[in-house]
């Protein structure tokens, strides 16, 4: 919805100082949950490469699945099928 997006990025704004130091200093290496998870990758998403997110879900034992468009897919035109993924997680078939 162009009008929604419109609103969106009016009130979009840096990341906080800390928020983004906490995002560089995980220690590598920290256990994942031993929970279902699934990690959706974004082809042309400019701060998490695909490899990497490919790595976190191989590290946790996820489900990974990539998608086209940029950092923030609900954004972008496969925001349908990003929302298939979510609602049908962890089993797959719809509720």
């Amino acid at each position: 919805d162009p009008d929604a997006a419109a609103l969106l990025a009016a009130n979009v704004q840096n990341e906080s100082y800390l928020a983004f130091a906490a995002m560089l200093l995980r220690p590598a290496g920290q256990p994942c949950r031993k929970v279902p998870m699934l990690v959706v990758a974004a082809e042309s998403d400019p701060l998490f490469s695909v490899r990497q997110q490919r790595q976190l879900a191989e590290a946790c034992g996820a489900r990974f699945e990539v998608l086209p468009g940029g950092h923030d897919l609900m954004l972008h035109a496969s925001k349908d099928r990003l929302v298939g993924l979510i609602a049908t997680w962890p089993t797959g078939n719809p509720a």
